[in-house]
């Protein structure tokens, strides 16, 4: 029979680093999500907080390199409507890789979830595939409430006559948001399609915007070609289909 005069000790480790997590990242001062800013945060894991108009809006963690993960974060934010750039800020802890399990996103989110309103909201999630393209999104989704910029400036693509496949994969690698366009085999994307590999296509000018070159894009490809921009991404395909949540992308004439 055991005794009631002497029981068993087992030491919570986990939630005694999770809870000291916390405090040191409340604890921490929040700055301005900006390029200077970054410059000094270092390339090693960690655990952050990203703010918008002095609102905690999402928490996250980078499992190798915590700089590039918020530099990303303001380009992809800088491409969305109705987010103001100046007024995003962030703050952050470096983790050492012995405390990594004990630090799990999940735990996170569950301290952060009343007030982390991007957290579980569509911002930062995978694309969701060519077979959710009509999935009804939410008054409240991340998408809705900030969706993509037309009107973002592709600098990075010159004038010039491209192979039609080199073109679309160094668009999708150059918008900081999602392209999708068709290929013959969706997981060996990069090797395009015959339908429109080895032809050239002509970028017009410099300085097009993403709508204007992808337009450009399905005009040079053919009739049969759609582009269709969502709030999340735009999709390139050989089709001619409405969709709930997509506006076709028309080229000026």
């Amino acid at each position: 029979m055991p005794s009631q005069y002497a029981k068993e000790f087992d030491f919570d480790l986990a939630r005694a680093v999770v809870d000291q997590l916390i405090e040191s990242l409340d604890a921490v001062e929040v700055g301005g999500l900006t390029t200077e800013n970054l410059a000094h945060v270092k390339g090693v894991q960690g655990v952050y907080q990203l703010f918008h108009e002095d609102v905690a809006v999402y928490v996250g963690k980078a499992d190798r390199n915590l700089k590039s993960r918020l530099q990303r974060h303001r380009r992809t934010l800088s491409a969305r409507q109705n987010i103001h750039v100046e007024r995003l800020g962030f703050k952050g802890l470096y983790i050492h890789k012995n405390w990594t399990t004990w630090t799990s996103e999940d735990v996170l989110l569950r301290r952060y979830a009343t007030t982390c309103a991007w957290n579980n909201s569509g911002y930062g999630s995978n694309d969701p595939g060519r077979n959710r393209e009509d999935t009804d999104i939410g008054a409240g989704d991340f998408h809705q409430q900030y969706p993509i910029r037309a009107d973002w400036v592709v600098n990075e693509i010159q004038p010039g006559r491209y192979e039609a496949n080199a073109l679309l994969r160094q668009l999708k690698a150059e918008l900081p948001y999602l392209l999708r366009y068709e290929t013959a085999r969706p997981k060996r994307w990069k090797e395009g399609s015959p339908k429109y590999n080895g032809r050239e296509l002509e970028v017009e000018r410099a300085g097009m915007t993403a709508e204007e070159l992808i337009a450009s894009i399905a005009r040079q490809l053919g009739p049969t070609w759609q582009a269709t921009r969502f709030p999340s991404r735009y999709i390139l395909y050989e089709e001619a289909r409405a969709y709930v949540h997509g506006i076709k992308v028309e080229a000026p004439p």
